[in-house]
């Protein structure tokens, strides 16, 4: 996963000079039959200079499209560009009250084969500052959506993606929660197989592992942070309890003792575990 932050970049229209790269250099070395580690390394190196000088050329597109219709209360479109013989974007642009119904949010989305881009920006009296960037690998990205994550009444961004690597369920949300001021947002707070419960304040997740070593916990929000409070695994017979029975771990501070005061088993307190909903159905125990 690639996750770029960026704050403060004040567009105001008007025409930027773009990074020029020739994408014909890639089948040059592509078509060479004596590959080295070191033309392998030049073409992942090339191969990403030039697709982000490609993103780049096509968000300064975006910007002037968003600005020519900046008086717009609301704007939406979406098209598709061939920036070269081997790379296609997909931009779509959405300009309106998205987040608050009082301050006005513009978000660029673009999407190749290689990156799934998102960029937020903050509308001012004349002209649009970026507040937010994330960018994500093309083969892991799942969707993105706009709702109250944290339970304090303000719409958050959530990227939902699928980890490329490893063999156990990894189902990842990055979590980017609007601060008070209605315009920023925090910094990106990623989250491994979770259900967020807003309405408790709550996030319950499974954390990675292989059925029977894998844990579920629990997680509370405090701000900007999401405070771990308690897990549930299953004893494996070296602690207390015989193995394969369900240990309860309640994980608030000042909550101390192995196998006793911190060390429990609540059924009435696992239940609430089957809410969590996950790729492939609910956890089941």
């Amino acid at each position: 996963m690639i996750v770029i932050v960026g704050i403060g970049c004040r567009y105001t229209g008007g025409q930027k000079e773009h990074r020029k790269k020739n994408p014909d250099r890639l089948q040059e070395i592509s078509k060479d039959k004596t590959t080295t580690a070191e033309t392998s390394v030049q073409y992942q190196e090339l191969t990403e200079e030039i697709v982000n000088s490609l993103l780049d050329s096509s968000l300064s597109d975006a910007y002037d499209i968003a600005m020519h219709h900046f008086q717009q209360l609301q704007f939406d479109t979406s098209y598709a560009e061939g920036r070269s013989c081997n790379f296609n974007i997909d931009v779509s642009i959405n300009k309106g009250y998205l987040f608050t119904e009082d301050k006005a949010h513009l978000i660029i989305r673009q999407h190749n084969s290689w990156f799934h881009c998102i960029s937020i920006h903050k509308t001012d009296s004349d002209g649009f500052t970026k507040v937010l960037s994330h960018q994500q690998d093309a083969m892991e990205f799942l969707r993105d959506s706009i709702r109250d994550i944290n339970g304090d009444g303000l719409k958050d961004l959530e990227i939902s993606w699928y980890g490329s690597a490893g063999c156990c369920l990894k189902t990842f949300s990055t979590i980017y929660l609007l601060q008070a001021d209605e315009s920023a947002f925090s910094k990106a707070i990623k989250f491994i197989n979770p259900t967020f419960s807003p309405e408790e304040h709550l996030v319950r997740g499974v954390t990675y592992g292989h059925p029977g070593g894998a844990k579920l916990y629990k997680r509370q929000w405090q701000g900007d942070t999401a405070i771990i409070v308690e897990t549930v695994s299953f004893e494996d017979g070296q602690n207390s309890g015989p193995a394969g029975t369900i240990l309860l771990i309640d994980e608030r501070p000042g909550v101390t003792g192995k196998g006793g005061q911190k060390n429990k088993r609540s059924t009435g307190r696992i239940q609430a575990y089957r809410r969590i909903r996950l790729v492939h159905g609910p956890v089941l125990i």
